[in-house]
This record gives C-alpha cells, structure tokens and sequence, in this order.
C-alpha cells in the first residue's frame, strides 16, 4: 500500500482544486487509479526541486531575515500619493519584492496614511515611520512629508509705470502649514503680452520686466499647477527730469557703494528707474560703476558719477579717499642692491574690514637720500652710490618704511636662462638675465640690461624686458649688456627656431553666464605643429 507524508492538508487541498478545478470531494466520482496518480504528482510537487522558485520559510527552506522600505519618490508633499516598496532579504542572501505581502502601518496616520497595497497618502507636513511587517520580521522607513504648494501671490500688484522703465516683481509661496517663502527665482514668469512688457525667466534676473509701450499687461508666475497673477499698466508718459543719489559722495578705498537713479515723468509721477538708466564713471580708475549702479573705490581722487535716461541726465561727484585704510606694509622689507641696479617694491594696505588691497600706485614714495638712492617709477628705487637709505611709502595718515643698502659691488658677468632652447615659430620665449657682483652677490637684472639679437631674422627681443619672438626657422643668438661705473658685462644665450608654426588657438573658459556688469578674464592659448602648447594671452589681439 502507499503511504505519501506531505507538509499540509491545506496544500493538498490547493493541489486538488488546481488540478480538477474543485474540491477533493468533488473528485470521489473519478476512478480510483485517477485520484491515487493526482496524489502521488501533488506530493511530488512539494519536495525541494520539483517546483516554485522562490524562498519559502519552511523548515528546510531559507527564512526570511530582514525587510526594507522604500518610497518611489524622495521628494512628498502634502496630498501626494506615492508607492512604498518593500524588500525582504533571506537566509540564503537572495531579495524578493513582498509589498503585496507585508502588512503596512504608519506611526501617525494624521501625517500619512498607507494602504494594504502600499501607497502612503501624504495628509499633513512633518516626519513618520512607515512600517512593513511579515511573519514577525518588521522593517521601517522615515519618510519627510513637506507642506505643499497652495497659492502664489505676486508683488508689487497693480502698478503703473512708463515705458523703457523695468520693475522687478516677487512671488511669495503660501503652503498648507500657513507658512510663507519667496519663490522669485524657482517659478515660471510670463507676460501675457510681449509686445507691451516683457519679464526675464532666467536667472538670475527672474521676475525682472521691462515695459515696452504703452498697454495693460497679465503677469503670471506658474509652479505646477499652481499660478499667481497680477496686472501691470504701461503708460506713455516721457521723462522730464532725472536725479542721482547718494549726492556728492565720500567713499573709503576698496569699498563699494550703490548709486540710485528716480526720474519725474510728463504725467507727474515718478519712478526708480537704477536698471535702466545708462551709467559711467568720468574716471574709471578712481572709480567703477557697474551697469545697475554700483560704485566701487579704485584709486584716490574725485570723478563724476553720470546717469542718463531718454533725454535727461544727471552727475554728482564722488571722492574716493583713505580713511578705511588701517596699516601699509612695504616689500621687500630689508633690500640691498648694487650702484646703478634697480629694485621694485610693492605696498600693500589693510583696511578695516580685514581686506588687504595693493597701493603701489596709489601711495606717496620717497627716499630720504636721493644721492644714494633715487626713485624712478612707481615703487622702483636705483642705487646710485655705496650707502643706507629709507624707502617711505605714505597714504593719508599711514605710511610704511623699509631699509635699503647700496652696496659697492660691480658687475662681474651675467647669466641668461633659460640656456640653448629651441621654440617653434610664432613661440614667445621670457630671458632672464641674473647679475654676478664683485661681492659674490647675485641679483635680477633683466629689466635694466640692454637686450640684443644677432639674427633679428630670426629672433627679436624686447629691449627691456627680454621677451624673444621667434619670428622664423634658424638660430640666433639672445644678448644681455650691463654697464655701470666702468664696469661691464654681457651674457649671451642660444636659441634655435624650429620650423613647426602656431595651428590653433583656445580659449578658456569656453562658455561663462555674466551677472550685469561683472567681468570674466579670459585665457588664449596657442597649439604648435609639434603638439607644444603656450599661453598667448598677451600677444594676440
């Protein structure tokens, strides 16, 4: 007789109804050799192997260890409904989806509820657990509900203003926690008639129009399907008069100041129009002054500041001085030259903010024996005879002083590097030329030593600061001349021009987005037949 052990009765029971469509009562009319078959191949079908491909937590199967959530969007907000997926992990490391199967429960159904199929429903703002449990193994998630979007209100609303002016508009964000947020830079803007006013969409000039002529306007600002609008009239009033403020204005060095323009319009009313009206600086040296107004102190002295919209204008001055500047430090601190060498110093100022500035051009200096040291151009002192003297730099009331000796030393010979290049054609190729000193002092002299080429066919050099052009195929050969109290010296370098020549040119960066009125400097670099690669920047046009 057969005997068949399996795990469940409820499974064979399932077994029966799958394989005759009805329950194993149903089956007592079918012959008896039929019924023993359907047994033995429903018993078959529960031994590991014979069918199902996933885990199972019986006792010889793998279990189930572990069970994680997840939300199908990282971003909820209130009354958005998302799917919540949960994972569960097993004894033998395989994974297997069991949203279906878990029992799903929320810490605070008044911030999210979740059905039986997983999909939280977001009810309110703030912070719950999502739980996913099966067989006694639970997994949670914490998920953050933030408020949503309920209505956008535009500012200013309802305004007038005349034509080639501009207005910048805000959206503010009302939300279902009573909270508010201005949302200017992240909604869509849009003019219900271009011809009439236009408004920026990009940033970072959002929300900023421009009235063209004369109309009435819809402004909208759009975030989903959310929406905010306001009206705006365009008149065709002209203006009269123009007046720029701050008047005659004092200003610290390094430090900047916004100018505003207001003009009076033939209808009689008036307008800020800063953004529209043309401005300049009569001495951008002492003073900038970016397109929307903004002055910035360079240099000391006085220039105008000027507006100007339609046919009206208007000036005021500006006088940039000293009184921020905390303490000027000079470089180098200790120098020591020879008689007819040349040594450049540079002053910098701190300032009270603790910003630091370079005043070499615009302090005072002085020397305080002109027979042993004199100066020359901005901050450069030459050494005329053996001896000690101060170099001062003053600014207002600060100022700074450093020692200089002038030493007896000649010149003994000069080194030029770097020695026996080759460059290509079109290359430019910086000399340096380094003084050796009766007293084993060395020093950098290429500034003041004459600069030579004897194949100028070749190669041409600046005469002053031994800058070389390589300007054909063949050689030269680079000279440096110094001469001072009878005592003289040359240096002489090689230099071989190859024939490959310049084939492209970079520039870098390849694309920049401007704020009104900044600046970007920019790079040019050259590529050679031979693959060699140079900064050009100072050579091309």
């Amino acid at each position: 007789m057969l005997s068949i052990t399996f795990p469940s009765l409820c499974i064979l029971n399932d077994k029966f109804r799958a394989l005759f469509g009805r329950s194993p009562a149903a089956v007592m009319d079918y012959p008896m050799r039929n019924i023993l078959l359907t047994i033995v191949l429903a018993a078959l079908s529960m031994v590991p192997g014979c069918g199902g491909n996933g885990p199972n937590n019986g006792s010889n199967g793998p279990t189930l260890q572990s069970i994680s959530v997840t939300a199908a969007s990282a971003n909820i907000v209130v009354n958005q409904a998302v799917q919540m997926t949960a994972t569960g992990t097993y004894s033998n490391n395989t994974k297997k989806d069991l949203t279906s199967s878990v029992s799903w429960s929320s810490s605070s159904t008044s911030i999210a509820t979740i059905s039986a199929s997983g999909i939280l429903t977001a009810k309110s703002s703030g912070t719950v657990s999502i739980t996913a449990t099966m067989n006694s193994v639970s997994g949670s998630s914490q998920v953050k509900i933030a408020p949503a979007l309920v209505s956008i209100a535009i500012t200013p609303a309802g305004k007038s203003i005349a034509r080639e002016t501009a207005l910048q508009f805000t959206a503010t964000g009302s939300y279902t926690d009573n909270s508010t947020q201005n949302i200017t830079a992240s909604v869509n803007w849009s003019s219900s008639n271009g011809s009439v006013a236009t408004i920026s969409n990009t940033s970072p000039t959002k929300g900023f129009l421009h009235g063209v002529s004369a109309g009435m306007v819809t402004i909208s600002a759009t975030s989903g399907s959310i929406s905010g609008t306001t009206t705006l009239t365009i008149t065709s009033a002209t203006a009269t008069s123009l007046a720029i403020a701050p008047t005659n204005a004092s200003l610290p060095l390094d430090v900047s100041l916004q100018f505003t323009a207001t003009a009076t319009f033939s209808d009689g009313t008036s307008q800020d129009v800063t953004d529209v009206v043309s401005w300049s600086s009569q001495s951008s040296s002492i003073a900038s002054i970016t397109v929307s107004g903004l002055v910035t102190a360079k240099n000391l002295g006085t220039t105008n500041i000027v507006a100007t919209f339609e046919s009206t204008s208007d000036s005021t001055s500006l006088t940039v001085n000293a009184s921020d500047l905390k303490s000027i430090s000079i470089a180098p601190a200790n120098g020591s030259i020879a008689p007819g060498t040349i040594v450049s110093f540079t002053a910098t100022g701190t300032f009270d903010n603790g910003s630091t500035l370079n005043l070499t051009g615009q302090v005072t200096w002085s020397t305080s024996d002109a027979s042993i040291a004199k100066l020359l151009g901005v901050g450069e002192a030459e050494g005329i005879a053996p001896g000690a003297v101060t170099i001062t730099a003053t600014l207002g009331s600060e100022s700074d002083s450093v020692p200089l000796t002038v030493t007896n030393a000649t010149i003994q010979s000069i080194t030029l590097t770097p020695y026996a290049q080759t460059i290509p054609t079109g290359w430019h190729q910086v000399f340096t030329a380094t003084g050796v000193f009766s007293d084993s002092s060395s020093q950098n002299i290429s500034g003041i030593v004459q600069w030579s080429s004897d194949n100028p066919s070749v190669a041409t050099v600046n005469s002053n600061y031994g800058t070389v052009y390589a300007a054909s195929q063949g050689t030269a050969n680079i000279k440096a001349s110094f001469s001072y109290a009878s005592a003289s010296a040359t240096g002489m370098a090689p230099l071989t021009v190859s024939p490959t020549v310049l084939q492209s040119i970079s520039l870098n960066p390849g694309s920049a987005v401007l704020a009104p009125g900044s600046g970007r400097q920019y790079n040019a670099g050259g590529t050679w037949g031979d693959g060699s690669s140079q900064s050009i920047s100072p050579y091309v046009t």
